[in-house]
């Protein structure tokens, strides 16, 4: 398959002061063969009308190339509430998997490389038994400054000198993937995930309660049954600042990634289980540590 149709699924959650620069990131590319789909999470900011500008925009489309990219908006057709967001990225899944052959997801606060879905097609094309796509991102440092009493912020965007996986890599070997998911740290960022379509319907049949680690948990239950693909360079920039959960609410962060380690450990055959019990109760007793650091210096 040498030009798969991909969705692009971007969720937001007040994020009115980034979604713009995702989705001018997101018209960018240099592979065009993809529509996005964007879910605003009820937000309580100004979120969805920038999100509707852009859509309805002719002059921003026309710019960036989005008239036949099919971008979408929904948030209450689910719920007036806001969800969490382990169900809401399920349930955007469902509204385009049927119409690609993959899909890539993205907050609205992080933002792709031009050549993101480009390098990531040609790894998938190169290697047609991965299931997994993902690739090395940069940080991206965000901090708001006021001068003096002028009523209006300006954003200030500082690239890290690290990568995501100049501090978390990925083993050498891709068979050891999933091991090394599962007994020592998540090594795939957020913003680079792509997924094949087929295999998600096969082993994401129901959304999880999760409020950061979903896209943890998906891909443990990929790499635990079918090879993944790392495109080395940077290809995206995840957005560091402090209205995130995992700056917000760190220590739940953990309880969830240890509910997600103990989740698909209970799936796994019992022979692999009985080869990674050891690695993987050492591996709990460190996030339960963890979890409580957190619990106390927060």
């Amino acid at each position: 398959m040498n030009n798969p149709r991909i969705a692009v699924v971007v969720s937001c959650y007040n994020h009115e002061r980034f979604v713009k620069e995702c989705l001018e990131s997101i018209a960018k590319q240099t592979y065009d063969n993809f529509f996005v789909y964007v879910f605003d999470n009820n937000s309580n900011d100004r979120s969805r009308i920038t999100i509707g500008a852009c859509r309805d925009s002719l002059l921003w489309a026309k710019e960036h190339k989005f008239e036949n990219k099919y971008l979408m908006i929904d948030g209450p057709i689910f719920t007036k509430g806001v969800l969490p967001i382990g169900v809401a990225r399920w349930l955007m899944v469902q509204r385009v998997i049927r119409d690609c052959d993959w899909f890539a997801i993205i907050d609205a606060d992080d933002k792709w490389d031009e050549h993101k879905l480009e390098y990531q097609v040609k790894a998938i094309n190169d290697n047609p038994e991965a299931k997994l796509c993902f690739s090395d991102c940069h940080y991206l440092y965000w901090h708001d400054e006021q001068v003096d009493n002028y009523p209006a912020f300006y954003r200030s965007d500082r690239v890290g000198k690290r990568t995501f996986n100049d501090k978390y890599p990925p083993p050498k070997s891709t068979n050891d993937y999933f091991d090394h998911l599962l007994t020592k740290y998540n090594f795939m960022a957020c913003p680079t995930l792509m997924f094949n379509s087929k295999a998600f319907k096969e082993l994401i049949v129901n959304p999880s309660h999760y409020t950061s680690a979903e896209d943890y948990d998906w891909v443990l239950r990929f790499t635990l049954n079918y090879p993944a693909i790392w495109v080395k360079n940077p290809l995206a920039y995840y957005r560091m600042h402090k209205d995130q959960l995992t700056q917000k609410t760190p220590a739940f962060c953990t309880a969830e990634e240890i509910d997600a380690v103990r989740r698909v450990s209970r799936i796994m055959s019992p022979e692999k289980y009985n080869r990674m019990k050891n690695r993987i109760r050492k591996h709990l007793m460190y996030l339960y540590s963890k979890m409580l650091y957190k619990e106390f210096i927060n």
